[in-house]
């Protein structure tokens, strides 16, 4: 959990996870930050470092989307194929919509969706009914 957003990863191996991050972060991505971002593999310490030492715990994300259609190897072989690339995009490929993908084959962000519906509503209330000051 980093604030405002819950980072995504899969994990590995015992203290190796697939993370899909971006550079901009004003954290420390140690030691990938000259990567200019992407999917790379870190240490559970530096997934733990990138976050400020927020706190963060495992969720395999059955309970919003459904059990896997792949196991958790299958699921780690599609992060590995995964490695290097350099598309982070906030609102289209960020951590969350890569571990939907490599989970189920669909990248979904439902913390995107979330903030995207909450901007479009807040727009209408202050552009058509100006009564809701959010």
């Amino acid at each position: 959990h980093r604030g405002i957003y819950v980072g995504e990863t899969i994990g590995i191996g015992k203290h190796t996870v697939i993370h899909n991050f971006c550079s901009n972060d004003s954290k420390s991505h140690k030691p990938n930050l000259q990567t200019g971002g992407g999917i790379v593999i870190w240490t559970m310490e530096d997934f733990r470092d990138s976050g400020n030492n927020q706190k963060w715990w495992i969720d395999n994300m059955e309970n919003k989307f459904g059990k896997s259609k792949y196991n958790g190897n299958e699921i780690a072989k599609r992060a590995r194929k995964e490695l290097g690339k350099r598309e982070y995009r906030l609102w289209t490929w960020n951590c969350e919509h890569f571990v939907t993908w490599c989970r189920y084959d669909k990248a979904k962000s439902p913390q995107v969706n979330f903030l995207i519906y909450f901007k479009f509503i807040k727009f209408l209330c202050f552009k058509y009914f100006n009564f809701l000051k959010i």
